[in-house]
């Protein structure tokens, strides 16, 4: 008697033991990096939009990701700037440049992401760093964002 006893002891253990392994040792998955996307109008070369993405890399850094369409082949500098695209103003964070392929991404430690989605800016996208006074596209950012409700 005392055997079977043990026997169920032991048993029971082993099922508990069995049933509980699944959470044992094992780390939930991190929540997904937080991104925010915005449009790139077309400005001075008809057909050239985009999209710029701001993703929290870190609580200290984000990438600011640019995607252009229908851009000519080149290097194409980019900055993120204060106020609305019309009023303009000076760059703030210049950013690396759009390639060929219209992909450009840059790492920011000075704005977190909370701050970037909240910035009052927008980002501006040139030709080339020899034709600055040609804009491929810009589009607000942050609190300029027209909305439904502002």
């Amino acid at each position: 008697m005392i055997k079977t006893k043990n026997l169920h002891i032991v048993l029971s253990l082993f099922v508990a033991v069995i049933l509980l392994m699944p959470g044992i040792g094992c780390k939930k998955d991190e929540d997904p990096a937080r991104e925010t996307r915005y449009n790139l109008k077309v400005q001075d070369v008809l057909g050239v939009t985009g999209i710029v993405t701001f993703i929290e890399t870190s609580t200290t850094a984000s990438t600011i990701a640019i995607q252009l369409s229908g851009a000519p082949s080149g290097s194409h500098p980019a900055a993120l700037y204060t106020n609305s695209a019309a009023e303009g103003d000076t760059p703030v964070v210049e950013l690396n440049p759009a390639d060929d392929s219209g992909l450009s991404s840059t790492v920011v430690k000075t704005i977190t992401y909370k701050e970037l989605i909240a910035y009052d800016g927008f980002v501006k996208v040139y030709k080339s760093s020899s034709e600055s006074n040609i804009i491929l596209a810009q589009g607000d950012i942050g609190g300029n964002v027209l909305t439904g409700d502002k």
